[in-house]
């Protein structure tokens, strides 16, 4: 990816961390003055703090997601798998060797590649933040209606207590979802063509299971993330409807919107991602190191 392409990614994620943090102690009058032209050294200083802020929380929201990812690359390759589209090997879905290929050959697909990539990094970064961002538009309403600051802080700290929080359990208390090589699969059937699985193990954890006397199975609403996500936006709705009901509900449709199409955006986004990783390395589908695993599986 182009240095430039790069910038300008942390910078927006940057700005959109800036603008959190500031409209719940501004006015309706000061966020218009926004919009008014500003000296080019106060343009630069806030580019510059932007861009530093966005390589952090950049790689906060990365970890923040990093279990749901993980999570839907070995769905998706459980998938292929059980339809006979990738062969059974030690990783069934080796990304990092499709992407080494496609930047080795050069030859075209690594420009779209690094699309795919950006796209992803920003409605990350939308659906992450965008709720602590209604947040602070809903507090900025408070300030206009005469709120004490206590009651704005109050909010403010518990907005920031929740997403340290769900850093602290993903990064540190809970273990780390296992990878695609970790993939231990056990009693294998064929049946017309199609693997079909009792158990589907990773590192002892099952993650799939068309067994009847599975009691465990791993669901994405019980991760840190989307009970996060819950809290949150329950804070939103008590500060509408306690605080500011009359106004306050076009923030808060506004950002559960833009969060939740922003989070289908990133998950649909990166299963076209996989999708073609594959499909460019494996080609039209051809490979005869493919097909020949794919038929040793089946025998």
């Amino acid at each position: 990816m182009k240095t430039t392409e790069i910038f300008v990614e942390q910078v927006l994620i940057g700005l959109l961390v800036l603008a959190t943090g500031y409209l719940p102690y501004c006015n309706t009058g000061k966020i218009k003055e926004l919009f008014e032209s500003k000296s080019i050294v106060e343009g630069a200083g806030i580019v510059a703090i932007a861009y530093l802020l966005g390589i952090v929380f950049d790689r906060f929201a990365d970890t923040l997601l990093s279990r749901l990812e993980q999570y839907h690359r070995l769905k998706y390759t459980i998938n292929l798998i059980e339809n006979g589209k990738q062969h059974r090997n030690h990783d069934p879905y080796p990304e990092d060797k499709f992407q080494n290929k496609i930047l080795k050959d050069n030859n075209g697909t690594t420009e779209k590649m690094n699309y795919f990539r950006s796209r992803i990094r920003l409605s990350r970064a939308l659906s992450i933040f965008t709720p602590a961002l209604t947040i602070s538009g809903l507090l900025s309403l408070l300030r206009d209606s005469g709120q004490d600051k206590d009651t704005i802080l109050v909010f403010l700290v518990s907005t920031a207590v929740i997403y340290l929080l769900c850093f602290i359990i993903v990064a540190f208390v809970l273990k780390k979802f296992p990878k695609t090589e970790d993939i231990d699969i056990a009693e294998v059937k064929n049946v017309k063509g199609y693997y079909k699985y009792k158990f589907i193990y990773v590192d002892n954890f099952p993650i799939s299971s068309k067994n009847k006397h599975s009691k465990t199975k791993f669901s994405w609403w019980w991760e840190p993330t989307t009970i996060a996500a819950g809290v949150l936006f329950g804070m939103m709705t008590f500060i509408t409807v306690y605080y500011h009901p009359k106004h306050a509900c076009v923030v808060l449709l506004t950002g559960l919107g833009i969060s939740a199409i922003s989070a289908w955006s990133w998950w649909r986004i990166s299963e076209t991602f996989m999708k073609f990783l594959m499909d460019c390395y494996n080609g039209d589908r051809e490979n005869p190191r493919v097909n020949d695993n794919v038929a040793s599986d089946k025998k």
